[in-house]
This record gives structure tokens, sequence and C-alpha cells, in this order.
């Protein structure tokens, strides 16, 4: 719904490693598209979340998190 941060998933669409989906919104000309990636653990630390979105090919992610967590930066 308009001015939700965040919205349910459909059932019928369930999340998988490696699926992709193209997700739409009114206002904006391009979708994005998502493709998840399923850990077999979560991470216990930062160093551990940018391990795993280093083998899962998650650069965007990888840069996001570098970028708002400056011990992670290389000299940080």
């Amino acid at each position: 719904r308009a001015g939700e941060a965040t919205v349910g998933w459909p059932t019928a669409l369930p999340i998988t490693n490696g699926a992709t989906f193209s997700i739409a919104q009114s206002g904006v000309a391009v979708p994005t598209e998502v493709t998840f990636r399923m850990l077999t653990q979560e991470p216990s630390d930062m160093q551990a979340v940018a391990s795993a979105l280093i083998a899962n090919g998650c650069q965007g992610q990888l840069d996001i998190l570098v970028e708002s967590q400056p011990e992670l930066s290389p000299g940080g």
C-alpha cells in the first residue's frame, strides 16, 4: 500500500536460493530485479556478513555494507 515501507510477499511466489524477481512500483519507470541467496547459517558478525556477501556474488550489498561500516573498509 502507498506510504508503507514493507509489503507482504505473495505465498504463490516462494523464495528459493537463486530465485530472481522483477519488482515494479507505481511512479518508478524501471522495475528492480532482485535475486535471493539463502545462507546456511546466520553470520555471527559483520566480517561474516561480508564474507557471505562475497561468497554469493552480492557486490552491491557488500558495497553498501562497507560504506555503512567504516571498520570493514580497507585501512578502517
